[in-house]
């Protein structure tokens, strides 16, 4: 098996479902659903993503599989939340096409890569409830190199909060997205710069979706399934090409909010604000919108491949990064 390819594949995604299913981490399930509970389980958003097995992966076992199910479009529509069938996401993990089951098992030979990211999930659930006898936690999940607009976020959050939990998801993505390998380094740097004691960076494996709305709650749920009950949910929140509005996943999750015992920390964006040259949230009433320049995580991305400055952005770890770039960087 070549394990650099594996990786971000769709084996490795249900791979990493079968793993958080076993171990508790999935609040809403404890298998994959069969037909009946995927058509309930969707009519009820606060459940966040359902997780279910197709046939014909090569990392599971199917000699004992039973249930077998197709989907239809229009219940995948009412997932993603869209009248778009051709958003791509949609057919890179459920498919109108594939045939579904439960009770299949994933093959010996991935013992270790299942171990493996038992044993990293279960220690970062270890080290927050460690955390959570001293301070007061809150999550947020990103997939984005941070800007100063950014980081007015998390120093927000730590204001509020006490300590913060940056963990973002380890696991198959679209291309485009970072290269966990570089966000990780560029993330513990910056802590190690500007803050020491204040940020915990504990990424976690799981699937990733880019379903908008209803994984912005499916993110807030495991991480309640991990110990913490305080959660960013940003601007475009696990949203794609444009096929959500910028404020969906927030506008949704205020609706479902006391149906799943978690705290939102909402964030709308943040800005420059060239009044008083100081970077602020988009929710702050103390700055006139006329002096407010929005910061575009776009024109940011350009820079960073071009090796320039961006003006938003700290110096030294765009210093940093041209260092350790490679044609890697972002995922192809």
């Amino acid at each position: 098996m070549n394990l650099k390819n594996f990786y971000n594949t769709d084996n490795y995604r249900y791979l990493l479902d079968y793993i958080n299913l076993k171990n508790g981490l999935i609040r809403y399930q404890k298998t994959f659903l069969n037909k009946k509970q995927f058509k309930e389980f969707i009519n009820q958003p606060h459940k966040g993503i359902p997780l279910i097995l197709p046939l014909g992966l090569n990392t599971f076992d199917y000699q004992k599989a039973h249930s077998f199910f197709k989907i239809d479009k229009k219940d995948l529509l009412k997932i993603y939340q869209t009248k778009n069938i051709n958003y791509k996401p949609i057919k890179q993990y459920f498919n109108t096409d594939k045939v579904y089951c439960v009770n299949a098992r994933p093959k010996k030979n991935l013992s270790k890569i299942i171990n493996n990211v038992k044993k990293h999930n279960l220690d970062v659930k270890k080290k927050i409830n460690n955390l959570k006898k001293k301070y007061s936690l809150i999550a947020f999940q990103t997939r984005n190199i941070p800007h100063l607009g950014h980081e007015q976020i998390l120093k927000t959050a730590i204001k509020r909060y006490g300590k913060l939990i940056i963990n973002p998801i380890i696991g198959p993505k679209k291309s485009g997205d970072i290269n966990f390998t570089y966000l990780n380094k560029i993330y513990k740097y910056i802590i190690k710069k500007k803050y020491k004691n204040k940020i915990e960076f504990l990424p976690i494996y799981s699937s990733f979706f880019y379903a908008g709305p209803r994984e912005a709650v499916h993110h807030a749920n495991l991480r309640y399934q991990f110990g913490i009950k305080n959660f960013i949910i940003g601007r475009d929140h696990a949203g794609s090409n444009k096929n959500y509005d910028p404020f969906d996943s927030i506008n949704f999750a205020k609706k479902l909010k006391n149906k799943i015992n978690v705290n939102f920390f909402y964030s709308y964006g943040a800005y420059y604000c060239t009044k008083c040259r100081n970077y602020v949230l988009k929710q702050c009433n103390l700055h006139k919108k006329t002096y407010l320049k929005d910061i575009s995580g776009t024109n940011f991305r350009k820079k960073i491949l071009k090796k320039k400055i961006f003006l938003h952005a700290d110096k030294d770890l765009q210093n940093y990064i041209k260092k350790i770039n490679s044609k890697n960087l972002f995922l192809k």
